[in-house]
């Protein structure tokens, strides 16, 4: 059981635009060229410091090799997925916000962060565990600075 969790979404998150034109990003073809190993560095370096688990909300958790492909770029302290509603409520009521809610509501939570580049992601109620990351650059050393903070 963990009390502190990072919903995270992973494009716009873990890459960004930035990522897609550097050239970094050619030379990391073998490893994953969706995910910026130096974000990775960043989000390991803060859940290992502060105990904070985190649960993938992206919708890259359809894809059957999702974990694989994170466990393979050293994303760690990964402890699920939420749980996919998409083909559960109409396509114009879905948000990732319902999926979150519903990890929420069976397991043991008690405080929780959204990271997303999508404001729409979130239900009204999420609001306040929202931060809004910048899908150009990706998520930053400030916006860590931030997470820590909120988890004091």
């Amino acid at each position: 059981m963990n009390n502190k969790i990072c919903f995270i979404d992973i494009d716009g998150v873990c890459n960004s635009k930035q990522w897609y034109r550097s050239t970094e990003y050619y030379s990391n073809l073998f490893k994953d060229p969706d995910i910026d190993p130096y974000i990775v560095d960043l989000i390991n370096q803060f859940t290992n410091e502060t105990g904070v688990k985190l649960v993938i909300s992206s919708s890259w958790k359809l894809d059957d090799y999702c974990l694989e492909r994170l466990d393979r770029v050293g994303l760690e302290n990964i402890i699920g997925r939420t749980p996919n509603l998409i083909f559960t409520v109409p396509y114009d009521k879905f948000c990732k916000g319902l999926e979150i809610k519903a990890y929420l509501m069976v397991h043991n939570v008690d405080k929780y962060l959204i990271l997303d580049d999508e404001s729409d992601a979130v239900l009204d109620e999420q609001r306040e565990n929202f931060l809004l990351i910048d899908a150009r650059v990706g998520i930053t050393d400030e916006n860590i600075e931030y997470i820590k903070e909120y988890f004091k």
